[in-house]
């Protein structure tokens, strides 16, 4: 502060022209430098695209374009100019943090413990310290009102401070200093401005010193870590009173510590409680609660008292406390207040403490003892043992959610909410299951009355059937309960017709009749989906007809009438029933129909006998909402006409579009349907294999082939077995692939018969892997064109993309290399689009062929080329498309119209590098004015179709898309998305 004092204490007496009264602040910031702020002498000053960056307040400080606003800077950090390693250089951001960063030509997004990747460019500074300067001058009092400063206004001074020294450090110490002084002049607190750089300087250390404690778990490090820091930064920083609070109970636990029991006056807990509070006192546990002080809350995952929970020794302590019921919620509210500090495994999801806001969220008018509690509950920081517990106990309290704090509600103490849990424990320890519903009713919020619902229609007594009908009712919100209305339909069928009228009333006074274009929740989405208040109120009355499951069978066996509708029925009306007496019957009513409602039929028995896995045998179904699979297929056994039906179904091999994008046919369907009621304890990974080495047309004939014999009383062809092949050949597999180069073992496998690979698979199972067998990971050894449509076309193109690029390593000089031969081959290969992943059946990549339209309707850069191509401009082209994701042209390589440079393979070099969880981000297209003219032609000659499942995918997509998306695509890519549609509506 001393070196900064002639400006901060002689405020309006400057004026950016005066440069006699403007100081040099070297001193100044050496001091910084002392204290840890990135120096940037010798770096460039960089714009950096970066998906990580896009939306951060420290990179450019982006604008909403109101002038008012802080500019948008092109600048966005500094770079050294020779990095030693080029994949974790050191970034410094305008803000004066920093990170570790990797230049990328298709930046992906990291975690954030991974260095940020990037593309840089060079920025002008003096440029950007121009604009800053004019923007403070003009409206710099947008940023400095008093709640404006407080909420993010002072961060836009310190992240120009920041930027000031940087540039001073640039060596443009006269502009830096004018800068410097200028913010001080026209800052309500220059102070500040510097107490906000040396707190972020502090919270980047802190962070370093947590990140390494939750490594090495060493409590006495721990320790001396924050002692260093507290030394350090004993004025300045906003955290050091949240700090000095952290301190002794870290110092506690590097001197070790004797776990205690709490007690409650007048409660003696059962030797069980007493066992499981011990263990709460270990490091180690996992925990399954929110512990943020945000989002711990009843909204999240609460009212666990409601819950039916049977006592888990095994499960973590706090865990089987919630198990116990009002005991171990006594025992939890008991350990509120428990100061001693917990190495915990907190579950994906609900470990938010560490979120790092823009800017300081803590009332300024609160004291400097208030301020630091607040900021101690947000610190990234092991938690107690009476944090943990509060968290579990708020979730049972309505009302004492912090997220209610958040929002302005009261703030209560500890202690406020310790008292508060055993008034609640001693006023309802003795409640029935409905006593305490009824109480979370009447005081819960809303999200408390949805769960308290979804409750009462699990216990399914009279009195809570009833409880639920005027909870709904009577809510402001009745839309929020859809999907609790309809689950209560498909429990009181014909009993809940009454209620649905009612509902329907409450639904219009709410929603009115238009279809919704637009939902609030997840309980107006479902009305929208289903096309409005009356057609939800249709489909919930459909499922209260009192129609038999064979009166609905016979129903659907005839031409007439609506079959999804007659299939949502049977859906309701087939709950918890056993499926073996009424299989035959869809059989029949598929045998009767033509392929296309065939196929519906059969699909729709394939998701039931799908739904019914875990069964009981006994009947009982374990969620009570699936129908029954018993173990045995048939009940009574296939007569001979019932035969008849399923055979005539595995004689329909005509394929139909699949929304996966291969063909399937009513056979495949119904040869798996089959072989899974003759064998209904096989093994499903075996099915699997199976698919995968046969491939699914062969699988499938094989399947087909076996029901058909099986229906026909003949001898059933044999599985394929690891048990068909001897020890000694399994030996001499194992030696030869050991002995052969890596490309080599390609080859060995392709000879070996499926049983053979099953015990091949089965030898890895047990054994390491050979070495050449190991490194065929970087290889390519798949082409995929399932997600193609199957015709010749596509077949070869398959046989054309494997000559050229199987056994081939997934590298740089392989994607360079892979460009002109696609293009020499591009008469068997336009129209296609190829991305390479990892291969799931087997080691290796796997290359996708699919339709190129799918990747027009992503990419402006292939409508641009395909125009050209048009145009005559080019006979075909070959484009490598890097970060699919983006419409930047520079990141396209296009063999066809330009020799590969040596920025292209740099590009290429860094995709590769940068390939993230197993897939390349990249994506190859071939096209030629062959396949372009083809496409159009097609376009025109099922023009009628085109618009017809347009039309479909535009009324039951979720997603609203232009309709220049549409245009794009193939025919057999909009077929998959309404297959995918009528699967599952609103998923597109």
């Amino acid at each position: 502060m001393i070196y900064f004092a002639p400006v901060v204490y002689a405020q309006g007496e400057a004026t950016q022209n005066d440069q006699q009264t403007i100081p040099d602040y070297s001193q100044a910031i050496d001091m910084l430098l002392e204290l840890g702020f990135p120096d940037n002498k010798g770096y460039e000053y960089k714009t950096i695209k970066s998906p990580g960056l896009e939306n951060s307040r420290r990179s450019t400080f982006s604008s909403s374009g109101d002038s008012a606003d802080p500019p948008k800077l092109k600048g966005t950090g500094w770079l050294t100019k020779s990095p030693q390693d080029p994949s974790k250089q050191p970034v410094i951001f305008l803000d004066g943090t920093s990170r570790l960063y990797q230049e990328s030509s298709s930046p992906n997004y990291t975690a954030n413990d991974q260095p940020i990747q990037g593309k840089s460019s060079d920025a002008n500074l003096l440029d950007d310290l121009k604009l800053v300067q004019k923007w403070l001058l003009a409206h710099s009092s947008s940023q400095t009102e008093s709640h404006r400063w407080q909420y993010g206004g002072k961060d836009v001074f310190t992240s120009y401070f920041a930027l000031a020294c940087q540039a001073h450090r640039a060596g443009h110490t006269k502009e830096a200093n004018q800068l410097i002084a200028t913010l001080f002049r026209l800052s309500p607190s220059p102070e500040s401005i510097i107490d906000g750089v040396i707190t972020n300087i502090a919270d980047a250390k802190l962070k370093v010193a947590t990140q390494t404690f939750y490594k090495s778990k060493d409590w006495k490090a721990y320790h001396k870590d924050l002692i260093s820091l507290q030394t350090t930064y004993s004025r300045g920083w906003s955290s050091r009173y949240a700090l000095a609070m952290l301190i002794p109970k870290v110092e506690k636990r590097a001197n070790g510590v004797e776990i205690t029991s709490p007690s409650v006056e007048g409660v003696k807990f059962s030797p069980k409680v007493v066992d499981i509070i011990t263990l709460t006192g270990k490091d180690g546990q996992k925990i399954s609660v929110p512990m943020s002080d945000y989002y711990s809350s009843s909204d999240d995952q609460g009212l666990w008292l409601l819950d039916d929970q049977t006592h888990n020794p095994s499960d973590p302590p706090f865990t089987q406390l919630t198990q116990l019921g009002m005991e171990g919620f006594l025992a939890l509210a008991a350990l509120i207040g428990d100061d001693t500090l917990l190495l915990t495994v907190t579950d994906p999801g609900t470990h938010y403490s560490s979120y790092s806001y823009g800017y300081s969220y803590y009332n300024s008018d609160s004291s400097e003892i208030e301020q630091a509690e607040q900021l101690y509950r947000r610190m990234d920081r092991p938690k107690t043992r009476g944090e943990i517990a509060l968290a579990y106990v708020k979730q049972c309290l309505p009302g004492l959610s912090s997220r209610d704090n958040f929002s302005g509600g009261q703030q209560y103490t500890d202690d406020e909410v310790k008292t508060t849990a055993i008034k609640f424990w001693k006023e309802h320890r003795n409640d029935s299951k409905l006593e305490l519903v009824t109480y979370y009713l009447k005081n819960g919020n809303q999200t408390t009355i949805s769960k308290v619902a979804a409750s009462l229609l699990k216990d399914g007594s009279p009195e809570s059937l009833a409880l639920f009908e005027n909870t709904v009712l009577e809510s402001d919100s009745p839309s929020q309960y859809s999907q609790e209305v309809k689950n209560y339909t498909l429990k009181q069928r014909q009993k809940a017709k009454d209620f649905i009228s009612k509902y329907k009333e409450a639904l219009i006074n709410e929603l009115g009749t238009e279809k919704l274009e637009n939902y609030e929740h997840s309980g107006q989405y479902t009305i929208m989906n289903d096309g409005g208040v009356e057609k939800f109120i249709e489909k919930l009355l459909r499922y209260t007809e009192g129609l038999k499951p064979s009166q609905l069978l016979v129903r659907l066996s005839r031409p007439e009438g609506n079959t999804q509708e007659t299939l949502e029925q049977l859906q309701v009306a087939l709950q918890s029933k056993p499926l073996g007496k009424y299989r035959s019957k869809f059989a029949y009513a598929a045998a009767k129909s033509d392929d296309v409602k065939a196929m519906q039929i059969i699909t729709f028995l394939f998701q039931l006998d799908s739904s019914g896995q875990g069964m009981s045998e006994a009947g009982t179904a374990v969620d009570g909402d699936s129908p029954q699979a018993p173990k045995e297929g048939f009940d009574p056994p296939l007569s001979k006409f019932e035969a008849e039906d399923w055979l005539n179904l595995l004689q329909r091999t005509e394929k139909q579009a699949s929304r996966y994008g291969e063909g399937t046919s009513i056979a495949d369907r119904v040869g798996v349907l089959l072989e899974n009621y003759a064998n209904p304890n096989s093994d499903q990974e075996y099915f699997y294999q199976l698919y995968a080495l046969l491939g699914a047309e062969e699988a499938s004939k094989l399947y087909i082939n076996r029901s058909t014999a099986r229906l026909n009383g003949e001898d059933v062809p044999p599985l394929p077995s690891k048990d068909d092949v001897s020890e000694e050949r399994l030996e001499e597999i194992v030696q030869q692939i050991t002995d052969a180069k890596p490309a080599e073992v390609l080859t060995i496998l392709e000879k070996l018969s499926v049983s053979e690979h099953l015990a091949w698979d089965g030898y890895l199972d047990e054994n390491d892997p050979p070495e050449p067998f190991q490194k065929l990971g970087s290889l390519i050894t798949k082409i995929d064109s399932s997600r193609a449509t199957k015709n010749d076309t596509t077949q070869k193109a398959e046989e054309a993309l494997k000559s050229l690029i199987i056994g081939k390593e997934l590298n740089a000089e392989t994607i360079q290399n892979l460009l002109p031969k696609l293009s020499e081959n591009h008469q068997s290969l336009a129209g296609y689009s190829i991305s390479i992943s990892r291969n799931q059946s087997q080691p290796g990549y796997a290359a996708y062929l699919f339709s190129s339209s799918i990747m027009k309707a992503r990419s402006e850069s292939l409508t641009t080329l395909d125009k050209e191509i048009s145009e005559k401009k080019h006979d075909h082209y070959v484009s490598l498309l890097l970060n699919p994701r983006s419409n930047d042209e520079s990141n396209i390589i296009l063999h066809s119209a330009k020799e590969i440079t040596k920025d292209d393979v740099s590009k290429i070099v860094s995709t590769i590098e940068n390939m993230n969880q197993g897939y390349l981000n990249a994506v190859i297209t071939i096209e030629s004015q062959t396949s372009i003219a083809a496409s159009n032609a097609a376009r025109e000659a099922n023009k009628d179709e085109r618009e017809a499942v347009i039309k479909f995918i535009k009324e039951n997509a979720k997603a609203k898309l232009p309709d220049e998306v549409f245009e794009k695509m193939d025919l057999e890519t909009l077929k998959q998305i309404k297959l995918q549609l009528e699967a599952n509506p609103g998923s597109f």
